[in-house]
C-alpha cells in the first residue's frame, strides 16, 4: 500500500480515501481503471531505447497495443517482444517509409490512436568532452562559473552529422504528422 496523504492506493488498482472533519470519517471505495488504453493502438518512433522504450512500456501497461519502431530493428523487436506488441524498421527521414508503415498499421490493426514521434539523435561527445562536462558541473556547483570551459559540440560536428540530426528531428517529425 502506498500512502499519499489521506488516500491509500492498493496494488490491485483500488484505493480508499479518508476525510476527517473533527470526529467524522467518511470511507468510500473507488475502482481505478487499471488499463485505460485498452483497445487502442500506439505507434512510437525511436522505441528501441531511451524515452521511446519507456513510452512503449508505459502505454503497454495501460493496455495499448504498441507498434515499436526504430532504425535499429533488433532493439525495436526486443521491446515489442517484452511488451507483447509488434515492431517495424523505420528510418524517420524516409517519407515513403512513413506512408508504408502507417498503411501497415491500419491494415493490421484497423486503427491508429496514438503517435509518439520520439526518434532523435545527438552528436556523440568524445571522452575529452565528457570530462569537460563533468568538470563544468563541478565548477558550476561550487560557484566557479567563470572557470567553466566551452564544450564545442557544434563547432566540432561535421556537416553530414548536423544534416542528419536536422533531418531526423525536423523532417522525421513532419513526415510522421503528415502520414
Amino acid at each position: 500500500v502506498i500512502r499519499l496523504g489521506i488516500v491509500k492506493i492498493r496494488r490491485d488498482g483500488t484505493h480508499r480515501a479518508y476525510k476527517s472533519s473533527h470526529h467524522l470519517r467518511l470511507h468510500y471505495e473507488c475502482t481505478v481503471n487499471a488499463r485505460p488504453l485498452s483497445g487502442s493502438v500506439a505507434f512510437i518512433t525511436g522505441a528501441g531505447s531511451g524515452l521511446g522504450e519507456a513510452f512503449a512500456r508505459r502505454l503497454a501497461l495501460d493496455g495499448a497495443h504498441v507498434v515499436a519502431t526504430d532504425i535499429d530493428q533488433s532493439s525495436a523487436q526486443r521491446v515489442a517482444n517484452d511488451i507483447s506488441g509488434s515492431s517495424a524498421f523505420l528510418d524517420v527521414v524516409d517519407s515513403g517509409a512513413w506512408t508504408t508503415a502507417i498503411d501497415r498499421v491500419l491494415k493490421d490493426h484497423g486503427r491508429l490512436d496514438i503517435l509518439i514521434n520520439n526518434a532523435g539523435i545527438a552528436p556523440r561527445p568524445d571522452d575529452a568532452a565528457v570530462q569537460r562536462m563533468i568538470d563544468n558541473h563541478i565548477k558550476r556547483s561550487s560557484g566557479r562559473i567563470e572557470a567553466m570551459e566551452p564544450l564545442d559540440f557544434f563547432t566540432s560536428i561535421s556537416d553530414e552529422a548536423f544534416d542528419r540530426m536536422l533531418k531526423v528531428h525536423l523532417y522525421g517529425t513532419f513526415y510522421g504528422c503528415r502520414a
